[in-house]
């Protein structure tokens, strides 16, 4: 299972995966990824990202279910 590339064929789901990875990317890359502590910027960043996602999964449980 490690090392073997999943695919998503549900785009909501393949929407929430790529935010969430960019976020964590955009952490990594952070000035306080160099130390224990995360400054004011960085939270507000987190926070930011947060609420990002949740807007994003509210977006998309409110939409009509598709009727295929």
């Amino acid at each position: 299972m490690a090392g073997e590339k999943q695919v998503v064929h549900n785009h909501d789901i393949a929407g929430i995966h790529r935010r969430v990875n960019r976020f964590i990317i955009e952490m990594i890359k952070s000035v306080s990824n160099a130390g224990s502590l995360m400054n004011q910027f960085d939270q507000q960043r987190l926070a930011s990202y947060l609420g990002a996602i949740k807007a994003y999964v509210s977006w998309v449980t409110s939409q009509p279910a598709l009727d295929l």
